[in-house]
């Protein structure tokens, strides 16, 4: 293991046993013939990653893709069924709230309980003890047993405990928004506080913003293996182009198809997107220039007055943009034989995500439609995380002027 590694993944594997009754548990254990009593789950299928001393890894996936697994292996909580495992470091974990929690004890008593757990003195407990006991604000109920602790109790411990042991890797599995809106700022802020101080972060969640504004990488767990290990932006964008296609079911983009009408033959080929130096591209920072172009062949001795429709949308069929030629005030071209058209956009406002394209030739009034090609190019946009949603729009703030402090 590196020095500059803080967590070292290799070829982990974790499968489950699964027994459909009680009983058939003890089957296996005393059958003479040593006959098989269960299925096999694997909840993670060699799964490989690396994580830098310093860096906040987001872990994102569809529920069930084994993200809560690979934490609970990091944290210690369950073995691999193979593989290797690394984490260098005092670690700490919010998993399931309260989890590590003697019922049976007080609050305060599982305090130093956990905290000498995760390899903290009783001295230095003692001496962040009203740092914790003033996050978790459950008042006099901390001499209690926690077992009458209601769950948002159990969570300001949980939380109190974790963020104030000084923890050199972080483990948190979906556990930031919970409580009430004042105890999760009061969470989001320590979690800045920790992640500034050069902690070793890895933490589930499904909110893009938090992953994209977080964290420097992420990794996208699909049916318990890595779909994609690599910039946060990225890792989103495949997650949540997955997410749609299976919400609305999608088996993936229709093949482009041409269409020939009234009496002659127009066709669409060779679509194409390029950048600025005409080269073919399929990824695109936001704000770049780009140029879509497709050539055209209609088909007999005809001349046919002609105009041109250009139509982007995200990968979820979300309308974007469209226009046609004559909409920008072009008229009509009487074309005939073979041609090539192009539309360029000197600066695309697309925010990160994955887009796609439709064009078609249209009459000459623009509105009855010759041909077609849908979907075309579709490309990858990434950006520099100034803004959120579809677009970015350029922008100057007024604030306040700020009030002063009267002595």
């Amino acid at each position: 293991m590196r020095q500059d590694q803080a967590i070292l993944v290799k070829n982990v594997s974790k499968e489950y046993r699964l027994y459909q009754r009680p009983v058939d548990r003890l089957k296996e254990v005393f059958d003479p013939f040593r006959r098989s009593y269960h299925s096999t789950f694997r909840a993670l299928d060699n799964v490989s990653l690396e994580v830098l001393r310093g860096e906040t890894v987001g872990v994102v996936g569809r529920n069930g893709a084994g993200k809560s697994t690979l934490l609970k292996i990091l944290s210690g909580v369950v073995n691999p069924t193979s593989g290797n495992v690394s984490v260098r470091g005092r670690i700490s974990s919010l998993l399931e709230l309260g989890t590590g929690f003697n019922p049976e004890l007080s609050g305060l008593e599982n305090v130093f309980f956990n905290g000498m757990l995760l390899g903290m003195s009783r001295e230095d407990l003692q001496d962040r003890l009203q740092d914790i006991l003033n996050f978790a604000d459950i008042g006099d109920f901390v001499h209690h047993p926690v077992k009458i602790y209601s769950s948002g109790m159990c969570a300001r411990l949980a939380f109190a405990v974790a963020f104030f042991v000084e923890p050199e890797v972080l483990i948190v599995d979906e556990a930031l928004s919970v409580g009430d809106f004042s105890f999760q700022k009061k969470c989001y802020d320590r979690f800045r506080q920790i992640r500034e101080s050069g902690c070793t972060i890895l933490f589930v969640s499904h909110d893009p913003y938090q992953v994209r504004g977080y964290c420097q990488r992420a990794v996208y767990l699909k049916d318990g293996k890595v779909a994609l290990f690599g910039p946060s932006s990225e890792v989103m964008d495949m997650y949540l182009y997955d997410q749609e296609r299976y919400l609305t079911k999608e088996e993936g983009p229709k093949e482009a198809k041409t269409i020939t009408s009234k009496g002659f033959s127009i066709s669409i080929r060779d679509v194409d997107l390029q950048d600025n130096l005409g080269r073919s591209t399929r990824a695109v920072q936001s704000g770049d220039g780009v140029r879509l172009t497709f050539s055209y062949r209609i088909g007999g001795e005809v001349q046919v007055p002609l105009s041109f429709v250009f139509n982007l949308y995200r990968h979820d069929d979300t309308y974007i943009c469209g226009a046609t030629s004559i909409m920008d005030n072009l008229e009509a071209v009487q074309c005939s034989g073979e041609g090539i058209v192009g539309v360029s956009f000197p600066s695309l406002p697309l925010l990160s995500g994955r887009y796609k394209w439709r064009v078609a030739i249209n009459d000459e009034t623009g509105l009855g439609i010759y041909t077609e090609a849908v979907p075309v190019c579709e490309f990858q946009v990434t950006d520099d995380f100034r803004s959120v949603g579809l677009v970015h729009l350029e922008r100057k703030w007024t604030l306040p002027t700020p009030t002063l402090e009267i002595d």
